[in-house]
């Protein structure tokens, strides 16, 4: 709503206007270093995007999502992880976009973890 002003001879309603927030694409990648090449790749801005740390959401199953992902192969492919997540989130009901991403996302930041740990120990 406005503000109601006397300007000497009538009072006018004078609304507010908004600025239009500007629209921002959301993706989430497991590391910062591939968000910000992904960035860097798809940016129209000269390379100017920002590469944010995201809260996870507080109804992530993370526990389910790592054990799921500790029990998968570390040589398995990105691509068949990710579209396994996106499956599994799916059919246990995840119908937000978002939730979906950020499941997918803390799978490949496990699956990171996990092939960073065979190969610091060798194994």
């Amino acid at each position: 709503m406005g503000a109601l002003q006397d300007r000497g001879r009538r009072a006018r309603f004078h609304q507010r206007r908004r600025r239009a927030a500007p629209e921002t694409d959301h993706a989430y990648y497991p590391t910062t270093t591939e968000a910000e090449q992904a960035g860097t790749a798809a940016s129209t801005r000269n390379g100017r995007i920002s590469a944010l740390p995201a809260k996870l959401r507080p109804d992530l199953p993370t526990g389910q999502i790592s054990w799921i992902v500790g029990n998968k192969h570390v040589g398995e492919d990105d691509s068949e992880l990710a579209e396994d997540m996106s499956d599994r989130a799916k059919r246990a009901g995840a119908i937000d976009p978002d939730m979906v991403a950020q499941i997918v996302a803390y799978a490949l930041a496990c699956h990171r973890a996990n092939q960073a740990l065979v190969a610091h120990f060798r194994l």
